[in-house]
């Protein structure tokens, strides 16, 4: 009979509170809408640094971090949530394989370190893309910064003849086997 008491209490109690007190102030699409100290984050400005999404393994300085780490983590593809700077660490062997998709992020860094790590599409789209392929055969699917608008790769001579990033505006951002945002016109990004 006490538990059936304390549901019903709790109950009444979360019933009274169920009215909407976010203000509409802090509505946001893009961290154009929000003043310089804050990041748009699921549709709100909020402090830099103070909160990042859900899907974060944790929140550094406002930067998501995705921690896949151990062998095999993470073998869906790894998506930054919208409007995030995201950093995502793939050093545990076989990790990341489903790919990564960075296309509604602000700026990605993915690093692929472990062995047979992103085996999947890096997809940058266009965001701001850093992406570093130093284990061995890491990036194995390709990393698509065409329509990025700034992106730096790193496929290393460990990474094997399987990191082909495509850069932006095709060979006048790539530099060896690699792209740059260092050349002039490289980095559009606002």
């Amino acid at each position: 009979m006490m538990r059936i008491v304390a549901v019903a209490m709790t109950l009444a109690a979360s019933a009274s509170c169920g009215f909407e007190t976010r203000s509409q102030d802090f509505d946001c699409q893009n961290n154009g809408q929000c003043e310089d100290w804050q990041r748009c984050v699921d549709g709100s400005c909020i402090v830099a640094g103070t909160s990042c999404h859900p899907d974060c393994d944790e929140c550094d300085q406002g930067i998501c971090v995705m921690n896949c780490t151990g062998t095999d983590a993470c073998q869906a593809q790894v998506i930054c949530p919208p409007s995030a700077r995201c950093r995502v660490n793939c050093t545990g062997s076989g990790s990341c394989r489903g790919g990564m998709d960075c296309s509604n992020a602000n700026d990605c860094l993915l690093i692929c370190q472990g062995a047979d790590s992103c085996e999947g599409l890096v997809d940058c789209a266009q965001s701001d893309c850093d992406v570093r392929c130093t284990g061995e055969r890491s990036c194995g699917g390709g990393v698509d910064c065409s329509e990025a608008c700034a992106c730096t790769t790193i496929c290393s001579s460990s990474s094997g003849r399987t990191c082909v990033p495509e850069c932006p505006d095709g060979n006048r951002c790539a530099s060896g086997p690699n792209c740059t945002s260092e050349t002039a016109g490289c980095n559009t990004c606002e």
